[in-house]
């Protein structure tokens, strides 16, 4: 059996990358393709690092060796159960199950912070966009769609997702194989990474 072919796409927050990997996962035939968020391995706050006082944006926020092991499982052909989490509680509320695919997108804001990770993968995506753009998308999604105030969300953003960024996220974009603008229209994004990804027959052989 061939092993499913993963491509991880990381970048900023903000910066574009769930956009773009909802709408790559879309250009795949129907079944032959998986989706895998790093934002559903966050731990539950009952488990949550007391040391790092709710900082979502750092690395021990999440479960990488429950991840790692559910990539493996697929890399062997085997189903996985991967958590569905409820952000308005940070609980775990279930757990989905993903099949066998040929092809796995796993996207994540520290996804190339984790070496164990990024060794698994077939092809790399780096989105990036600057920080003031960041920031203003962050605080525009945030007040819509979270009902949170500007000021709280520029508060967390230079408290800890801004040095977050700094540590964990930008300097390891060098770990992806082609970097891609956030600025760009969806579109244009998506033409760009299907170009790269058209290289490899296994991909190639699955999109619409």
């Amino acid at each position: 059996m061939q092993k499913p072919f993963f491509i991880g796409i990381g970048g900023g927050t903000a910066s574009g990358k769930s956009l773009l990997s909802r709408k790559l996962a879309g250009r795949f035939s129907q079944d032959t393709a998986g989706y895998v968020s790093m934002d559903r391995y966050y731990l539950n706050k009952s488990r949550f690092p007391a040391a790092i006082h709710g900082n979502y944006d750092h690395p021990d926020a999440l479960d990488i060796a429950m991840l790692a092991n559910n990539l493996r499982e697929l890399q062997n052909g085997c189903p996985v159960l991967i958590p569905v989490y409820d952000f308005s509680k940070h609980e775990r509320t279930g757990m989905e199950s993903l099949g066998n695919t040929r092809v796995v997108i796993i996207e994540g804001l520290l996804l190339f912070r984790f070496r164990e990770i990024v060794d698994m993968l077939d092809a790399g995506i780096f989105v990036h966009a600057p920080a003031d753009i960041r920031l203003a998308r962050r605080i525009m999604r945030d007040c819509s769609e979270r009902g949170r105030t500007a000021e709280s969300v520029i508060d967390q953003y230079l408290e800890t997702v801004a040095p977050m960024h700094a540590e964990h996220v930008e300097p390891f974009r060098n770990l992806a194989d082609i970097e891609i603008s956030g600025l760009q229209d969806p579109d244009t994004m998506l033409g760009q990474a299907i170009d790269y990804l058209k290289q490899f027959k296994q991909v190639e052989n699955c999109l619409v």
